[in-house]
Formats: C-alpha cells, structure tokens, sequence
C-alpha cells in the first residue's frame, strides 16, 4: 500500500540529503557549474498522483511567512533555542502565525473586498 511507497521515498530523501556535500543545508536547486551530488539534488517535496501512478519532484521559492523555516523562526530558534520550541510546543498555534506575520496576511485576505458576482455580470452583458 501507500506506506512502503511513502517510506521508500522517505528513504530516498533522506539517503540524498545525507550524501549531498552540503547535507542538511543542500538546496533544491541544480549547481550551476553542472557537477551534482552522489544522488541527485534533492527536490522540496514529492508529490504523487494515484489515479495515473505518477510522481513529481517539486521545488520553489521559499515563503517568507513559512512558520517553518522563515527567517523570523530561523531567528527566534538562534536567538532563543529550546526555550522557542518549547513556546512552540505550548502555546496554541496562532503563536506562529503571529510571529511570521501569516495571521496579519490572513486577515487582510478576510477583509478583502472582493465582489465575484460583478465580474459574471459584466460578462454577460457583453
């Protein structure tokens, strides 16, 4: 089933990380001077379709809100270590938004005005 595919690829990941010369820091991205590591660079995330038995390696831009790996968690982890993953883990999950600035960007999203039906109006009555 779906788990000996996801540890397989688990494996996989974890196999290119750790062979890549810049290990955990490698980037998704291909070495401009066309050399590659051992296993390949490895992609962001994979992603796989059932229904066509396909997979893709999926890689982008980082998010600057990433309550993951934005600079403002990356700082507050430097700056403060177990004691910032310990609020983490305790406090309710607002706690990141909040920090990265995700909860001010979902609630400008809230408060946008935006009035689809206008648009299908218009439209029709071209």
């Amino acid at each position: 089933g779906l788990s000996g595919i996801t540890s397989a690829l688990a494996v996989e990941l974890a196999a290119a990380v750790l062979q890549h010369p810049d290990g955990a820091l490698c980037t998704a991205e291909a070495e401009e001077d066309g050399s590659a590591a051992a296993l390949g660079t490895p992609p962001h995330q994979l992603r796989g379709f059932m229904r066509t038995s396909t997979q893709i390696a999926v890689t982008g831009p980082a998010f600057a809100m990433c309550t993951a790996c934005s600079p403002a968690v990356r700082r507050a982890y430097a700056e403060r270590g177990t004691d910032f993953l310990l609020d983490v883990f305790n406090r309710p999950p607002s706690f990141l938004e909040e920090l990265t600035g995700l909860s001010e960007l979902k609630a400008n999203a809230d408060a946008a005005e935006v009035d689809w039906d206008s648009d299908d109006e218009s439209m029709e009555e071209n």
